[in-house]
């Protein structure tokens, strides 16, 4: 009797699928990031708001572009919009604004205190954690 063995070798197919679902947890945690620094910033009143800045806020997955290309104040006054894509490679969201005077906003001035509203989005790493989890799951 003659026994025969084929081994496959799954994990190509394991590892994609791997990073499909690291991906999807990181673009979930990006979303979510979104809402809590708009929720900081909606929360200060102590500001002039047009919704330009808590409307550009956005966030990309590392090596790709925003996940909103244009944004627009309010009241329909002012536009901005986002070219290029996320800094490096590797697996990691990126959560942020180019508005010019955001980086006053969130540390504030002499003048003005400070709205940390980036940071704000940072302080969840528990949520961030859970949310990876599940999507590694499926």
């Amino acid at each position: 009797m003659s026994l025969t063995f084929e081994l496959k070798d799954f994990s190509p197919a394991v590892l994609a699928e791997l990073e499909d679902r690291v991906g999807i947890g990181l673009e979930e945690c990006g979303v979510e990031g979104e809402l809590y620094a708009v929720a900081a910033l909606e929360g200060s009143p102590r500001r002039v708001d047009t919704g330009l800045l808590k409307n550009s806020i956005t966030h990309a997955l590392a090596g790709q572009a925003p996940a909103k290309g244009t944004y627009t104040s309010d009241d329909g006054s002012k536009t901005g919009s986002y070219e290029g894509s996320a800094p490096g490679g590797g697996k990691s969201v990126y959560i942020g604004t180019n508005v010019d005077y955001a980086g006053y906003v969130h540390d504030g001035t002499r003048k003005m205190a400070a709205n940390p509203f980036i940071a704000a989005a940072m302080g969840h790493g528990d949520r961030y954690k859970q949310i990876i989890e599940r999507a590694l799951k499926g």
